[in-house]
């Protein structure tokens, strides 16, 4: 147990937000038994990432729960570049 206070009684909210998250994939992680609604509700928010926004991603994990890969999908095309003098 911790009051999130430094030594100077100020409070911690950083330390008290990054606990917070962790005990939250904590609870997320031990409760679901759908793997799919367990990746959807520990993925962070993307605001202010639009670039992201509508996008379809393949994510791999390693055996530590690391991610390994994240690809686009489907995979993107490669665009041939044409000069704009000819």
């Amino acid at each position: 147990m911790t009051s999130f206070r430094s030594e100077y009684d100020e409070f911690q909210e950083s330390t008290f937000e990054s606990n917070s998250d962790a005990f939250v994939a904590f609870v997320v992680a031990n409760t679901t038994s759908d793997p799919a609604n367990a990746m959807q509700r520990l993925l962070p928010n993307f605001f202010g990432r639009p670039a992201l926004y509508g996008k379809t991603f393949v994510a791999t994990l390693d055996q530590q729960g690391k991610p390994a890969s994240v690809t686009m999908y489907p995979p993107a095309q490669t665009v041939q570049s044409a000069s704009i003098y000819s």
